[in-house]
């Protein structure tokens, strides 16, 4: 059942109104209360049998109820908590994970120009030539122009689903 204090059911708006002295004391509110400006319609009163069938479906027991709800909100909070680690873990985790993904393909320079690893040489059958060494060095100096742009973007996307902000872009 639904609280209503006697300040509320006065119709005053302001706490200090109806705190004078001492705090205010709840009131019942019943579905059916005056004051209530909605009344919940029970299986009784409008003669269905809560939804169920006529076949001996019984209707659902408060108590199954009762976990369902905690059950949503365990979830819900659950979510929560989820997209906000999400959201925030990345700033540190991201830039630790470019460097190293950078440190891995420098260590592994040296054994891919020795070894000659992935590389096409030529003559073959293609008539192409392809060096994984240089494609290595080349991926490395992408990372410069690259990780501010993608950074950049998720720390706005972070604001726009955490804080409800709307970011808007220049178009130049």
């Amino acid at each position: 059942m639904g609280r209503l204090t006697e300040a509320a059911a006065a119709g005053s708006g302001s706490r200090a109104a109806g705190w004078a002295g001492s705090p205010p004391t709840l009131l019942p509110l019943s579905p059916t209360s005056p004051r209530c400006a909605a009344t919940m319609a029970s299986s009784d009163e409008d003669g269905t049998n809560g939804g169920a069938s006529e076949a001996g479906e019984d209707r659902e027991a408060p108590g199954e109820r009762r976990r369902l709800g905690v059950l949503a909100t365990a979830w819900l909070t659950f979510y929560d908590i989820a997209m906000t680690a999400g959201y925030n873990f990345f700033i540190i985790l991201y830039p630790v994970g470019v460097a190293g993904e950078l440190l891995t393909i420098y260590a592994a320079l040296p054994h891919v120009k020795k070894t000659g690893m992935f590389s096409i040489r030529l003559p073959n059958k293609y008539n192409v030539s392809f060096d994984y060494y240089y494609f290595l060095l080349i991926t490395m100096a992408s990372y410069i122009p690259l990780f501010p742009q993608l950074y950049f973007h998720m720390l706005r996307q972070r604001r726009k689903v955490l804080h409800g902000e709307v970011i808007v872009e220049k178009d130049d």
